[in-house]
Order: structure tokens, then C-alpha cells, then sequence
């Protein structure tokens, strides 16, 4: 669902856009085993009248399963993240903060202690992070995601660049909250999309 809000006081644009998914993004069906939630992605962006933009994306229930090689797998796992863009009139970034909100184990770890001791090293975790922190007892696994997104060879995305402008678009992307996204993916709160583009013609 988008919605688009043009000529607003300043001259900006707005739009926002929210998508519920059916299923996970992943090809591990083992996963469904642990995760029951499926994914919803908000997004709220803005021009300026000068053509320069900001966004900002919310994703929730977002599942991840690090199957590292047959039979050792470090877990499941479901995150929140933010991301923050800003982008001047001719596309060229600006700003761009990604951070995780939370990240939680969802169990099915079979990884042996050597490979977690290495993987603890190679994200600069401490040395019994799994043992206290991230695990069945202790699900509290967001160091470790903030470390994978950091590392730019995880999955080779855009790193974290440039400063906040702290211009009109930054009051308003930074006033967004949880109210701000769209309430449903359905138009005018209905429930389905059943006749919504239903309509009768006489010539």
C-alpha cells in the first residue's frame, strides 16, 4: 500500500508505503521449524521543494537462519532495523545510518563450541558472548547483528556514511514514529481489497 501527500506548505513531497509479507524472506525451510512471525516493512520518505530527499524504512520480524555449513548451524534468529537515508537533488547520498532495534535467538544452534569461539573473534564479541548472552536462556542478540551489518563483506551492503544535515528533512524524518507509518496495507481501513476498485460506468 503507498500513499503520496503532494504540495505540502514548504513544497515537499511525502509519501509512505507498508508491505505485510506472507512468509520470510529465506530458502531455509528448517527455519519455519523456530519462526512463526512473518515480516512487515514500513516506509516513510520526503522531497524537498529543491528536489532533495530523505527515507526512512522500518523492518520488523525480519527471520534469519545462519546455516554456516552442513550440521553446524549458529541459529535462528528474528531482528527489527532502521534505516535512514538522506539523498541530494541529483541521487547522490548524503547520509546513511542503519542500525538494529533488536535482535533475538530463536533457537535450532548445532555449531560446536571451536566454531562459535571463532565466530565470537571474527565479530569482535566477547569471548563467551553465546554462552551469556545470545542463547536459549539469554536471546538477547543484537550486539551480534550490529556486528554483521557493520562488516561490509556480510551480504555486501551500503555502509553507514556521512552526518545527519540537520535540515527540514531531518525534523521531519527524525519525528517519525510508529503512528506516522500506515495503519494497514489495505485502503481506507478495509480488510481485503475486495471492490475496492469496483465502479459502474454509463456513456
Amino acid at each position: 500500500m503507498l500513499t503520496v501527500k503532494l504540495g505540502l506548505a514548504d513544497g515537499s513531497v511525502v509519501a509512505r508505503a507498508k508491505m505485510d509479507l506472507k512468509a520470510q524472506f529465506t530458502s531455509d525451510a528448517s527455519m519455519d521449524t523456530f519462526i512463526s512471525e512473518t515480516p512487515v516493512y514500513n516506509v516513510y520518505t520526503m522531497a524537498s521543494s529543491t528536489g532533495a530527499g530523505a527515507a526512512i524504512a522500518e523492518m520488523s520480524d525480519i527471520g534469519l537462519g545462519f546455516n554456516l555449513a552442513v550440521g553446524s548451524h549458529l541459529g535462528n534468529f528474528l531482528f527489527e532495523k532502521t534505516d535512514i537515508f538522506f539523498f541530494s537533488a541529483i541521487g547522490d547520498s548524503e547520509y546513511v545510518n542503519k542500525s538494529i532495534t533488536t535482535a533475538i535467538y530463536k533457537g535450532g544452534r548445532t555449531a560446536n563450541a571451536t566454531t562459535m569461539n571463532d565466530i565470537e573473534g571474527y565479530l569482535d564479541l566477547s569471548d563467551t558472548y553465546y554462552d551469556d548472552t545470545c542463547n536459549d536462556t539469554t536471546t538477547d542478540c543484537d550486539t551480534m547483528f550490529t556486528a554483521l551489518f557493520s562488516d561490509p563483506d556480510f551480504g555486501g551492503q551500503e555502509q553507514n556514511s556521512g552526518a545527519d544535515p540537520g535540515d527540514a528533512r531531518s525534523t521531519t524524518i527524525n519525528a517519525v514514529t510508529s503512528t506516522s507509518y500506515l495503519s494497514s496495507v489495505y485502503p481506507t481501513g478495509s480488510t481485503t481489497w475486495d471492490s475496492v476498485f469496483d465502479m459502474t460506468f454509463t456513456p
